[in-house]
Formats: structure tokens, C-alpha cells, sequence
């Protein structure tokens, strides 16, 4: 989110008009702040941080930014949504393992879990994916914007090219991803997210990618 900023050169940009703005549990809000915390309701496309933009495979439908903290703002606090799995420890102080989406392997060479990706864990999954009239605001990396439907309350079995999600709960919130792998040995990384892929992405969390 802070690379894009000086492209877009005000936070008000990044807040979901008409939506709650929440205080994000366990950080501290004073109760004078200097600045008001900014209202945030969008989020980057985690697997694109530090990837090269000619390196997209659909880079006009990829998403680059989007409403990724479902129905709501968050107050000063930006995530990203899919997250990679950035965590392998440094092995001295100061060395930084770099870490960028791999098709073939994990961001970074020893992280864990089995995923290459995470999505919000409670208490984000909580609330609705879908923020206004059903869906939700795309925008694609080549800086085009889009309003796209997400699936109903208690959906299932969703399309992983139209949708983030491949199930939801009754109350709209995320409860299964559309995630693949292009070999058995290769993590799997949410379909919907993955810059590398132009065709089919199918379902499951443990299926091939199809291009």
C-alpha cells in the first residue's frame, strides 16, 4: 500500500464510502492523536508485492488493489489480502530473506505452512465480503477499475475466475478460497490473486492450475 501511495497522493482514496470504520484489536488508539487515523478500506493483492508489473500474465484483470477489508474500514491500518507467507527468520541480524510470489516455490525457501498465502484470520473473516449492492471494487493492474458481484450469503461452489471465494457463510463472510498448485511439490497460492495464470484456475485447495 505505501508503494502506491505517491501515485494516488491522498489516503481518502483508500476509504469504502458509507462504511463503518473499526478499530483494529490490539493495537493502541490514543485518545489525542496528533492526525486522525486514516479510514482504510482497501487492500493490495498481497502475491504482487516487490513483482514486476510486466510480469503479470492478465495484467487487466489481475487486482492490484481491492476491497480486501470486506465491509468496513479499518482505522489507520492498511493489510494485505491474500498475505504471502513471509517467514523465515533472519539468519543474522539484519539479513532480510527477500520474499516474492514463486509459482514453483514458496515466496521464500524455507517458510511455512504448506500454503504460499494466507487470507485475514479472525476477526476480518467476520465480517461480509461483499460491501456495496453484492460486490465488491477491483482495481486491476493496469489501474482500470471494476465493480464485480462476490458470492450470495451461504453460497458454494463459485467460479475462482469471477470470485476470491469458493464458499461463504450465511452471514457473507469468507469460509473457503479457491487455491491451486502448477506441480504436487509447489505451494498452492489462492487462485483468484495469482499473477502468473490466464485460464482456467479450477477448485479445491490441492488441485493443478490450468492455463
Amino acid at each position: 500500500m505505501n508503494s502506491t501511495q505517491p501515485y494516488r497522493k491522498n489516503l481518502e482514496m483508500m476509504a469504502g464510502a458509507g462504511l463503518s470504520t473499526n478499530q483494529v484489536p490490539g493495537y493502541t488508539y490514543y485518545a489525542t492523536a496528533v492526525l486522525k487515523p486514516a479510514s482504510m478500506h482497501f487492500s493490495m493483492n498481497g502475491l504482487l508485492s516487490t513483482y514486476s508489473q510486466t510480469a503479470i500474465a492478465r495484467i487487466s484483470t489481475t487486482p492490484l488493489i481491492w476491497g480486501g477489508h470486506y465491509k468496513q474500514n479499518l482505522s489507520g491500518l492498511s493489510l494485505t489480502n491474500p498475505a504471502m507467507q513471509c517467514n523465515v527468520v533472519p539468519t543474522s541480524p539484519g539479513v532480510i530473506t527477500p520474499c516474492r510470489f514463486n509459482p514453483s516455490g514458496h515466496p521464500q525457501g524455507a517458510a511455512v505452512p504448506a500454503t504460499g498465502d494466507g487470507y485475514f484470520p479472525t476477526p476480518f473473516v467476520a465480517a461480509p465480503v461483499a460491501s456495496y449492492t453484492g460486490g465488491q471494487i477491483y482495481v486491476r493492474g493496469d489501474t482500470s477499475a471494476k465493480f464485480a458481484r462476490v458470492g450470495a450469503n451461504g453460497a458454494t461452489g463459485i467460479n475462482s475466475q469471477s470470485d476470491p471465494f469458493s464458499a461463504y457463510t450465511a452471514q457473507g463472510a469468507p469460509s473457503a478460497t479457491h487455491r491451486c498448485r502448477i506441480s504436487p511439490s509447489a505451494p498452492r497460492y489462492m487462485s483468484f490473486f495469482r499473477p502468473d495464470l490466464e485460464g482456467d484456475y479450477n477448485y479445491g485447495a490441492d488441485v493443478p492450475c490450468t492455463n
